[in-house]
């Protein structure tokens, strides 16, 4: 169970790959890298989030909480018109990047030691298999339904999986009680996206055109807020 939900991870990359000549398409942009880019930033600035959190309340709980978000967000992106809204839902389906390192972390806690370096060889094993097999199902459901039939995909394989993890799943124990940094990672993220956007927008109406700057003061803003807040932090 634990190998299943961490290819996740895999398929919400290298599944939505092959679809996005078709999105760009349906979408009429040109802006369809950020189909990809979008989950990479999202899952950066919540992996320090994540690690806190399951360490606060529980990995079980916290890989829970982010299988829902995964699952709105794939709903999300399987029925949406509107190409920012698409976005949106892979930015909420961008939690799940870090689901490899919580499996890891939750295998150590819940198996005999004796089985750890096998039990983790399996996971490596399934992850790197669900790396091979998954574009070759996004390509015949795409071929078939169109780029929705894998966002289907990925809202049908986490809606089984979700009550199946909750229930064969022991959980482990929380370890710490340490204070965890929202506004920090709040700052991260935005930061870098917006700085990301600003390159592409500064490529295509030039790097003093108002939006680019914008853009640029934006990111600027965010990152010496994020820098100022990890020194107060920090003392």
């Amino acid at each position: 169970m634990i190998i299943l939900f961490s290819e996740i991870a895999t398929f919400e990359i290298l599944m939505v790959t092959p679809a996005l000549p078709e999105m760009a398409a349906h979408f009429r942009t040109t802006d369809i890298a950020w189909v990809i880019s979008i989950v990479t930033l999202a899952g950066a600035t919540v992996m320090p989030l994540v690690g806190r959190a399951a360490d606060r309340w529980g990995k079980k709980r916290v890989i829970l909480i982010l299988g829902c978000a995964f699952l709105a967000g794939s709903l999300l992106c399987a029925t949406t018109t509107s190409f920012p809204l698409l976005l949106a839902g892979r930015a909420v389906q961008g939690a799940m990047v870090g689901i490899v390192g919580l499996s890891y972390s939750l295998v150590r806690d819940i198996m005999p030691r004796s089985y750890v370096p096998v039990a983790l060889g399996m996971v490596v094993t399934g992850v790197g298999m669900s790396a091979v097999v998954g574009p070759f199902v996004a390509g015949f459901l795409i071929d078939g339904f169109g780029y929705r039939g894998v966002f289907w995909f990925l809202v049908a394989y986490m809606a089984v999986l979700l009550p199946l993890y909750a229930a064969l799943i022991p959980e482990s124990p929380a370890r710490s009680d340490t204070r965890i940094d929202y506004l920090g990672s709040i700052m991260f993220g935005p930061a870098v996206a917006l700085g990301l956007y600003g390159l592409s927008r500064g490529s295509e109406d030039g790097w003093t055109s108002p939006i680019a700057l914008a853009l640029f003061g934006g990111a600027a803003v965010l990152a010496v807020g994020f820098v100022v807040r990890q020194r107060t932090a920090a003392r």
